[in-house]
């Protein structure tokens, strides 16, 4: 079921490329086979193996793949052959820097709507509710998926478009990330809390605070990120 609605959550609801075409379904396909993990990190495909066990035809295969080399899921540095991406901290840094400001801007646009009442906080704050009360699940799994509608309701009432699509198209080059440490409950009740405060900070005078928050939370999921993958990669992580 996760894995189902997983990538909805990852788009806006004014997106509407979902699933609406060829190109679309496949690149879908492919870059959930990359997720969870049947095309292996590192591992060397190419468009005729791809088409093969996707049973699709080159030319929508073709736009599917250039999307996932734009989001670094894919390398095409060895002639035909290409590589399915390899985790790496750097990489996620990269993303979730990249994120981090991006969020911050969805967070001030979302306040200043508020502020002119254009849209209303009223689905985040139900949202955030059940969260609270389901915390006590301990289940990562659904804390994370409630974590990921949190932020697509931020993104439904941004009203910039442009920001919009380009963190989404951060957030499904860091999904793999997202699996990696997915079982780990350690930020569960941070989360929670971080949460919280962005709400707090929506429903008050101060715009720019409500950036600083949105980007303070990134921040620390960066530094979770890095641990768990310091970790599980036996990298040293790099150095702020």
């Amino acid at each position: 079921m996760q894995n189902n609605s997983t990538i909805r959550y990852l788009y806006s609801s004014n997106n509407h490329s979902l699933g609406s075409n060829i190109s679309e379904t496949i690149f879908q396909q492919i870059w959930l086979a990359i997720v969870e993990g049947e095309l292996a990190h590192g591992s060397l495909v190419t468009e005729e193996s791809l088409a093969q066990e996707f049973d699709v035809s080159r030319t929508p295969l073709r736009e599917a793949v250039q999307r996932l080399i734009g989001i670094g899921l894919i390398d095409r540095s060895r002639g035909r052959s290409m590589n399915i991406f390899e985790p790496s901290i750097r990489a996620m840094e990269n993303l979730t820097f990249t994120r981090e400001r991006l969020e911050g801007l969805v967070g001030w646009h979302v306040w200043e709507r508020a502020q002119q009442n254009i849209v209303s906080l009223d689905e985040l704050y139900a949202l955030h509710e059940r969260h609270k009360r389901l915390a006590t699940t301990k289940d990562p799994l659904l804390m994370l998926e409630l974590g990921l509608q949190f932020h697509q309701i931020l993104r439904n009432s941004c009203g910039n478009e442009v920001v919009v699509v380009l963190l989404e198209q951060v957030l499904l080059a860091l999904e793999p990330y997202r699996r990696l440490v997915e079982t780990h409950t350690e930020r569960c009740d941070d989360i929670i809390e971080e949460h919280e405060r962005v709400l707090q900070l929506l429903a008050g005078s101060d715009g720019p605070a409500v950036e600083l928050a949105m980007r303070q939370h990134i921040a620390e999921a960066r530094e979770f990120y890095r641990s768990c993958l310091s970790e599980l990669l036996q990298e040293k992580p790099r150095s702020a």
